[in-house]
This record gives structure tokens, C-alpha cells and sequence, in this order.
């Protein structure tokens, strides 16, 4: 396996990601190097690099998302010639994107297979999304409702997504919490500070009477552009004894957290942003039930196929007071929790181990090169 990122850069939250920098080949997405590829697949394969230019015009439902495939072209040829260069048999992108875009035009510059992985605001974009499930070999989505949306975009083509959830790795040893006193929580929140998270959600619902005389403590794990709005609704609140923000955790120390016993739920309040965008299957809840921890969240995107049955707790999204009502009940009724977590461990260790997960990736992509 070859790693070819389509704008390599940031850090890395992941421990297992340094041991993969020698299967890696970092190239600026904007770099000469891509420009003499393109020339020389101009060179090689005109008629192809032609169709291809024309399939992203014809294809793209907006001049901007016509640009941005355009402007990853030269970068796409250079994983063309890097993939032939050490004898590729299949180009597989993350994200729907323009990710795939370039697994796509590399592919076919090379007359092999592509496929892809969607989850959530790459399918809401709508980059050339049913043309690519009908070029693909397969199209891999994390969630149903996922699925069904990229299916009505390739209507008609014969081709149906493939539903393989997103892994993760399971503690060795089973969770077996203490019951935390009745009225007792400390909640933990694993999300970004962007919109779709709702933290002003939480922050509101935080204000609720319902809550008054629980013993309550938030910890949100988390960074992004919002924070500085959420510190100053925190100060103008008066919540800021109770709400602790932690900053952006690795995803070692996500872990060690969610197993150290310190947390009695994790929460997640998202919501639909005034542009669409919602939740997939947000990995931070699947981690929760992995370790035994119930969960609190809105009940959008792929959420509820992962909650429903039992398996933890569902609010409308958007609403304070159901939010808060949600976070009462669980407090007062730690036994509830309980059952809750359970339930949802054991739908995570029968669908979402990343072993079983990460075979059946392996063996689609084997059964198609």
C-alpha cells in the first residue's frame, strides 16, 4: 500500500499515523512536479486527459465545483505516475470529493479500478457523486442514510453503494464502570468547535431549570474556529465553573479518557447548519460505546441507526429543553445509563470492530484488482 495525500499538511492526532510516513509520498497539492506530470500524460494519453477535462465539465453541477476538480488535475496526474511507477492495482480515495476526483483520474489514466469511501459533508456536496458511483468499483459509505443518499444520486445506473461501517479498536477488557451517585454527571464532549456540533445547544440547555441541583461537570475535548465565541458564551453565562474546555486531545489520550472512569456520558449536540450540513456517524460516539460510556445525541444523519434500539439516547436536534430533559433523566437514573452503555457496547462490538471492518475493506478491494 501506497499513501498519496491530496494536500498532505497539519499534525497528526492519530499514534499509528508516524509509523505509515515511509508508505507516504508528501507532494504540495500545488507543485511543479504535478505540472510536468500533466504534460507528460498530455504527451502519453492525449485523447484520455481530453475526456477526462471533458467529463469534469460536463459533469460539474456548479462553476465552483468545476474549478476546484480543475485545479487538482496536475496533482492527480502525479499520483498517476507515482501509482505506475510502483505497479499499482487499484487507487482508493477517502472522501467523495475531490479526493475521489483524483483516485478517479488517476485510475483512468491507467486503465485500472477506483473506488471510495463517503461519509457525510462530501456526500452533501455533490461533487460529480453519481457519476463517480457509476465509474466506480465500488462505492463504500459509514452510514444508511448515506447510502440511500448516494444511491438517488445514481439513479438508474444499476450501481448501489456498499454499507461498511468505520471501525474502531475495542478495549481489551470489557468496561466495567462504577454507578456514579444518582444526580451525579460528568459529561464529556468530543467534537470540534464547528457549527454542526452545536455547542451553543449545550451551552443553553446547560441554563435549563430542569438541571437545577444535579451536580454537573462538562468537559468539552475539542478546538476549532468557534472557540473563542463558546469562551464568551461560557464568561456572559455564568457557566464557565462548569464547563471545562480541554483542547484538542490525541486520539490516544481520547481514548485513555473514555476508559479512565473519570466520565459518566458523552454528549453530542449536533445540528442541521443553515447550509445543510449535518452528522454521518460521528467516530467519537462509536469510541463512547466501545467504552462502556452512554451516550446523549441529536438525532440526525447516520446518529440514529447507531443509537436506536436501546443503544443510547436520542433528541431532536436543535432543541435546548429536550437536551437538557435528556441529561436529567440519565443523571437521576444512573441504573438507566447503565443499560444504556451495555446495550450500545454490544451493538458496537458486533458491527463496528475495526478487525472485521478492516477484512471485509481488504477483501472487496482484493476481489477487484
Amino acid at each position: 500500500m501506497r499513501i498519496l495525500p491530496l494536500r498532505p499538511g497539519g499534525p497528526l492526532y492519530h499514534g499509528r499515523a508516524p509509523a505509515l510516513a515511509a508508505d507516504a509520498e508528501l507532494l504540495p497539492l500545488l507543485h511543479p512536479a504535478g505540472v510536468l506530470a500533466l504534460l507528460a500524460w498530455l504527451a502519453r494519453r492525449p485523447h484520455v486527459l481530453l475526456r477526462i477535462l471533458g467529463s469534469l465539465v460536463l459533469e460539474a453541477r456548479s462553476p465552483r465545483i468545476l474549478a476546484k476538480n480543475v485545479l487538482i488535475l496536475p496533482k492527480a496526474c502525479w499520483i498517476a505516475t507515482r501509482a505506475r511507477a510502483f505497479g499499482a492495482t487499484h487507487v482508493h480515495a477517502q472522501w467523495a470529493g475531490t479526493t475521489t476526483t483524483a483516485a478517479w483520474i488517476a485510475a483512468t489514466l491507467l486503465d485500472l479500478p477506483f473506488s471510495f469511501t463517503a461519509h457525510r459533508w462530501d456526500i452533501g456536496e455533490d461533487n460529480m457523486l453519481g457519476f463517480k458511483v457509476r465509474q466506480a468499483a465500488f462505492a463504500r459509505t459509514s452510514d444508511g442514510a448515506g447510502a440511500i443518499e448516494m444511491a438517488e444520486r445514481a439513479r438508474g445506473s444499476g450501481k448501489k453503494p456498499w454499507l461498511l461501517h468505520l471501525g474502531v479498536d475495542l478495549p481489551a477488557v470489557p468496561p466495567d464502570r462504577p454507578l456514579p451517585p444518582a444526580g451525579r454527571m460528568r459529561i464529556l464532549v468530543p467534537a470540534n468547535m464547528v457549527p454542526k456540533k452545536g455547542h451553543a445547544i449545550l451551552l443553553e440547555a446547560l441554563r435549563h431549570p430542569i438541571l437545577e441541583g444535579l451536580d454537573l461537570h462538562v468537559t468539552c475535548a475539542g478546538d476549532g474556529p468557534l472557540r473563542q465565541e463558546i469562551e464568551r458564551g461560557l464568561q456572559e453565562s455564568g457557566l464557565g465553573g462548569r464547563v471545562t474546555l480541554a483542547g484538542m486531545w490525541p486520539l490516544e489520550r481520547l481514548h485513555a479518557e473514555m476508559a479512565s472512569g473519570r466520565y459518566d456520558a458523552v454528549v453530542l449536540p449536533s445540528i442541521v447548519t443553515p447550509d445543510g450540513e449535518t452528522e454521518g456517524t460521528p467516530v467519537s460516539l462509536v469510541e463512547a460505546l466501545a467504552h462502556g460510556l452512554p451516550v446523549i445525541a441529536s438525532a440526525i444523519g447516520g446518529i440514529p441507526e447507531l443509537l436506536e434500539g436501546g443503544c443510547g439516547v436520542l433528541v431532536p436536534h436543535s432543541q435546548p429543553e429536550a437536551l437538557a430533559k435528556a441529561i436529567a433523566d440519565l443523571a437521576r437514573h444512573p441504573e438507566a445509563a447503565r443499560a444504556l452503555a451495555r446495550s450500545g457496547h454490544e451493538r458496537v462490538r458486533a458491527t463496528y470492530e475495526i478487525g472485521s471492518v478492516t477484512q471485509a475493506l481488504l477483501a472487496r478491494l482484493g476481489a477487484r484488482t
